[in-house]
């Protein structure tokens, strides 16, 4: 065998462990790299996923449920074709109409009361009017007697 007769001196195996270090070195320097990559990926990850669970809680309770699960199981369980969007658009659609319509109620109450007590204030005309015609009705008949 060729390795048998081989003598190995010491300054041969520390120029072959020099070499083998070196190269371990850099493939654990290679390493080390991708593990820093793979941490600052990951710390980012996390961060996103953080973020994303954050803007979903506040998102379901700006719509008034206690977290996205609930939201989203009452948004499922719905009988009704409309979107949220569309629902939204309604209601302050509706709510406009309901104001304008506050409005011309309040218009037409402040007319009825105006009315009223132009009814009143020619009722009584009238009853002026007609105690005075009665006055002279009388005052006639009892200059005729």
């Amino acid at each position: 065998m060729p390795g048998e007769n081989a003598t190995y001196s010491s300054a041969h195996l520390r120029e072959r462990d020099k070499i083998l270090d070196e190269k371990h070195s850099k493939e654990i320097a290679v390493i080390e790299r991708k593990i820093e990559r793979l941490k600052w990926s990951n710390n980012d990850t996390v961060k996103q996923l953080f973020e994303a669970q954050n803007r979903c809680q506040r998102l379901a309770h700006s719509l008034g449920f206690k977290d996205i699960y609930e939201a989203q199981v009452t948004v499922d369980t719905a009988d009704y074709d409309t979107s949220f969007k569309d629902s939204l658009e309604r209601i302050h659609t509706l709510e406009a109409e309901l104001l304008a319509g506050r409005n011309e109620g309040e218009n037409l109450k402040e007319k009825l009361l105006l009315v009223e007590e132009e009814k009143r204030q020619i009722q009584l005309q009238l009853e002026k009017m007609i105690a005075e015609k009665q006055y002279v009705i009388i005052s006639i008949f009892l200059e005729q007697r």
